[in-house]
Formats: structure tokens, C-alpha cells, sequence
């Protein structure tokens, strides 16, 4: 399935359906941006049931993301979770609302085959870029400034990571330890300590200080009411910015 999103056309398939030819392609691609083992990339792949596409109008890939669709029940309640495991996008196609808009659209689906579910986006921060997607999108999430875990998020997360049975979760600290089996090319605090004049980004490197080892911080972030309309105003905002920024002609 095909779906256009700005000037991106976004194609969905799995993990399990991705051809030879497709792999190669998002390896070389995500190489850009990460250093990584291959063989893990691939033996992870067949659990990521939905993977996106995104190409432009030539054809070339331009981002690849990466999810695993999850129904979790917590005192007798269904709760489907997005567990984003992987995003990566060409820098010339960010700043576009291309992931709130893919966002959008897999919430909507999913309320009308789930309508009485809570729904969350839960994601693997392994950069500062990747985090600051949710204190500018969202109002509510963890972890964030000044505020506890609830102890049902706490929970959700709790048994969707014993469900992915990585050994390298660390619950207490709430992010997983890679041990420098990859490492970031950007988005590193490390690299970029000019970043951490963001209180958000010095919140980030506080709760994942091993990040240039490329350990990963675990977030999660209801998709309610509350949440969208934060989404869907802020995307509004920044694309009439950018209107307004551009020249006008004579």
C-alpha cells in the first residue's frame, strides 16, 4: 500500500516482505546516519510489522521507518501501542510534519478497528533530534521535565519490553544499554554539546548519559484528544511560519 504525504509518497509493507534488492537499499541508507552491525539490523527486521517507505518522486528513498504494532492489556483494558524501533529520515525532507501526518493517519485506522482502546506512540530516543519530537508535538509524555511516570504508562512500558525480551533493557533507568554496538552520526550530545542550551536536550543527556555508547531511551506518549489537537495546532503553526518566511515575488 502507497499513500502520499506532502512531497513523499509513503509505502508500507513488513519486515517479513522486504525483497533483497529493499534491504540493501535501507542499509545503505540508514548507514548515513548510524553505525550498526548489519547481521543484527537483519535479524531484527522479521518482528517490525509495519515498514514505511518514503520516496520521493524518483523514486529514491528518502526516509524508513520502522513499527511494531502491539495490543497490551493492563487491568482488563485494551491498550494498542506504535513502538516505534527505528526512524530515519533525509534531512531535506524534515521539518515537513511527515512523521505527525504518518501519525495521523495510523491513529485514525486504528481507532475505527480499536474504538474503545487507548492508544500510545512509544519510541526508541537514541538521539536528542528524535526526542525533541515530543515536547514539540505533545503536551503529555514521559519522560519529561517535572513530571513522574504514571503508573500505568510505567506498567505499559514495563511489559512491552519484557515482551521484546531484550537483554539489554535496563527498567531502573528506563533506557537500553548498547554498549557501543552502535553509534549515532548526529543528534549525539556528545558531538554537539552547543545542544544542550535546550533544557530538553540537557533533560535528554541527564536520563541518557551513555548515548554516545548508543544506548537508547525508552518514551512513551498517549495519542489522546489532548495530545492530537497539540500535534495537529503546531504542525498548522509551523507550516504558515514557513509560508511566511518564503519570498514573495514581484
Amino acid at each position: 500500500m502507497a499513500e502520499r504525504l506532502g512531497l513523499l509518497t509513503a509505502e508500507h509493507t513488513s519486515g517479513t516482505r522486504l525483497t533483497p534488492a529493499q534491504i540493501e537499499e535501507v542499509w545503505l541508507f540508514l548507514s548515513r546516519f548510524v553505525k550498526r552491525s548489519r547481521p543484527a539490523f537483519e535479524a531484527a527486521l522479521p518482528s517490525v510489522q509495519d515498514v514505511v517507505l518514503f520516496r520521493d518522486g524518483a523514486g529514491a528513498l528518502r526516509g524508513f521507518v520502522g513499527n511494531k504494532l502491539l495490543d497490551v492489556v493492563w487491568q482488563g483494558r485494551s491498550h494498542v501501542i506504535f513502538f516505534t524501533a527505528w526512524t530515519w529520515i533525509d534531512p531535506a525532507a524534515r521539518g515537513h510534519n511527515l512523521l505527525q501526518g504518518l501519525g495521523l493517519k495510523m491513529y485514525l485506522r486504528t481507532r475505527i478497528r480499536h474504538p474503545w482502546a487507548r492508544v500510545y506512540w512509544m519510541m526508541f530516543s537514541s538521539t536528542y533530534k528524535s526526542y525533541l519530537l515530543l515536547p514539540r508535538n505533545f503536551v503529555e509524555f514521559w519522560p519529561r521535565r517535572g513530571a513522574e511516570w504514571p503508573e500505568r504508562e510505567r506498567e505499559l512500558v514495563r511489559v512491552v519490553m519484557e515482551q521484546d525480551a531484550d537483554p539489554d533493557w535496563d527498567p531502573q533507568a528506563g533506557v537500553v544499554r548498547r554498549r557501543g554496538a552502535s553509534r549515532y552520526r548526529e543528534g549525539v550530545v556528545a558531538d554537539e554539546p552547543e545542544a544542550l542550551q535546550d533544557p530538553d536536550v540537557r533533560f535528554y543527556a541527564e536520563r541518557n548519559p551513555g548515548q554516545d555508547q548508543g544506548d537508547t531511551l525508552i518514551a512513551l506518549c498517549p495519542l489522546s484528544a489532548r495530545n492530537l489537537w497539540s500535534m495537529v495546532s503546531k504542525a498548522v503553526r509551523r507550516r504558515r511560519g514557513r509560508a511566511g518566511a518564503a519570498p514573495r515575488s514581484a
